[in-house]
């Protein structure tokens, strides 16, 4: 068990926050509420995905493809990461061609659907970007950010959009999104936020590599069954969150120190393991960095807060 002083300000419950909790709720605390961070962690990847995602909405026309190029290269610049052979500016400048050749000119299967919707957000929403807050019918109100939604031209169908960088684009990886939170809980939300019954959730998979500039869409049809469950899981979730709170008490979750143990396979092991094995957690403190912890979303219990439907199938 981890014990802290003090509770923290919890107004809401996302995707990642169900997923790293019910990981482990230390790991949670640690990244989540206290913001600390590995002072080794390598951001190379995860910058380089946040960056693709500002600009790859303005990839669908090539009267904006140099916009987007510039923009990537002024962002990447600024970080400053040292050169990498699969993540540098030439690489994104072939990637953002490719994508742009084969989704504009009537070559993309799907168009971007724009509805008025707002939630309270701290940070700047991308191009297409939709921000939301839905009621589940439990203690926390759930939040998110789509990529995009989009209407599938084949059958006018629609679906919520998620940007996914990759070193992999493959049936294995696709797999990944057949139960995630993330495809049900962006189902769901757009669902109730249009009153139109989206499909599922698409992976629109951008290969990062040296060589290769290619996209893959894979379609992820959600049933009413797995909402259902979505449902349940995030609220009982939410609970067990607010009480380990209330308690100043967060559970270690040893089996997930490691993928050996939680998946069977090799890996890299979890940032906060010194943390955890330190008889005094708070002795290891001081070799993380602390940031502040990240949330996109500033609850408001009042007037702004009225667009947070109740949540059903």
């Amino acid at each position: 068990m981890i014990k802290v002083d003090n509770t923290f300000e919890i107004n809401y419950t996302d995707q990642s926050g169900l997923s790293a909790f019910n990981r482990c709720p230390a790991k949670y605390m640690f990244s989540r509420l206290m913001g600390l961070q590995n002072s080794k962690r390598n951001t190379l990847a995860l910058d380089y995905g946040s960056d693709m995602h500002e600009v790859l909405p303005y990839c669908y026309s090539k009267s904006t493809l140099d916009m987007a190029i510039q923009m990537f290269k002024d962002r990447w610049e600024a970080r400053g990461h040292e050169h990498d052979d699969k993540r540098n500016v030439d690489c994104a400048e072939n990637t953002l061609y490719d994508f742009t050749n084969t989704h504009c000119d009537g070559l993309c299967p799907y168009e971007i659907q724009h509805y008025d919707i707002k939630a309270p957000t701290k940070v700047l929403i991308s191009k297409n970007e939709v921000p939301y807050l839905i009621d589940l019918g439990g203690p926390l109100v759930h939040a998110g950010r789509v990529d995009a939604p989009v209407k599938w031209l084949a059958d006018d169908t629609l679906w919520a959009l998620d940007y996914k960088t990759s070193g992999e684009v493959s049936n294995r990886f696709f797999s990944n999104f057949a139960n995630c939170p993330q495809a049900i809980g962006y189902t769901l939300a757009m669902s109730q936020l249009t009153s139109q019954r989206f499909m599922g959730f698409i992976v629109e998979a951008i290969r990062v590599s040296k060589k290769n500039a290619e996209s893959q869409l894979h379609l992820v049809h959600i049933k009413d069954h797995q909402i259902d469950s979505f449902i349940t899981f995030a609220n009982t979730t939410a609970s067990r969150i607010l009480l380990c709170n209330e308690k100043k008490t967060w559970p270690k979750n040893c089996a997930a120190c490691a993928p050996y143990s939680m998946f069977g396979g090799a890996g890299y092991v979890c940032d906060y393991l010194d943390l955890c094995d330190s008889p005094d957690w708070k002795s290891m403190e001081k070799f993380y960095n602390k940031a502040e912890p990240f949330h996109p979303f500033e609850i408001d219990t009042g007037e702004e807060n009225a667009n947070c439907p109740p949540a059903s199938v």
